[in-house]
């Protein structure tokens, strides 16, 4: 098989490829590990290991996993197409080679493995900035209720919908002082509307005023 690895060197790097043969399965898993590349070609019959089993393994480990490979095969060898599909090869070349399918399966593959490459960075990068604002409110948030909390007049914060969002410990001490009527209307869910009718209790003025708000 040695021809057939000094053919295939010497036609994609012709066409400008950069080219890392192997000999044998081991020497193809040791270099895919050191160094991942765009493509794996590999032939199914190998010294020592192989083609089916070095595309297990690679398959198996995180590094080289999402290489795409493409399996060398005998055109009739219909069985060795089936399981090389099997254990993850996403496509065959056909022995003996015709330059113009080697060709043209390499450039698929490569093109397709560069753009999943790039899509991978972009949502990376997303993700990176999108961690970074997440970062960014929760310290705005702390400082806003360190400033909340330090605050010695009673104060509750309403959302644009007047759904309370969070109240200071001054807020917290004087409904306790007044009987504790309306510090469970606070919280999630919990509106102005609320908060008012739960400190309105029976007092027929509170009543009439909190009619005014609702009207």
């Amino acid at each position: 098989e040695i021809p057939n690895l000094r053919l295939l060197t010497t036609l994609l790097e012709t066409e400008g490829y950069r080219v890392r043969p192997a000999e044998n399965g081991q020497m193809a898993i040791d270099s895919a590990r050191a160094r991942p590349p765009l493509l794996i070609l590999l032939d199914v019959k190998m010294p020592g290991i192989d083609g089916f089993e070095v595309c297990r393994r690679l398959k198996g480990d995180e590094l080289t996993r999402a290489i795409p490979i493409v399996f060398i095969s005998s055109l009739h060898d219909t069985e060795d197409r089936v399981r090389g599909f099997e254990v993850g090869g996403v496509d065959f070349i056909s022995k003996p080679f015709q330059e113009r399918e080697v060709l043209a399966r390499v450039n698929t593959h490569t093109h397709l493995r560069s753009l999943q490459l790039q899509l991978e960075e972009l949502l990376s990068e997303r993700n990176a900035q999108l961690e970074a604002k997440i970062v960014e409110q929760l310290k705005t948030q702390d400082f806003n209720e360190i400033v909340l909390a330090s605050m010695a007049d009673s104060l509750a914060v309403l959302d644009a919908k007047g759904v309370v969002v969070t109240v200071n410990q001054a807020w917290l001490e004087s409904a306790r002082a007044d009987g504790g009527t309306y510090v469970a209307a606070v919280g999630p869910g919990a509106s102005y509307l609320d908060v008012c009718r739960r400190a309105a209790g029976s007092s027929p003025d509170a009543e009439k005023a909190l009619r005014g708000i609702e009207s």
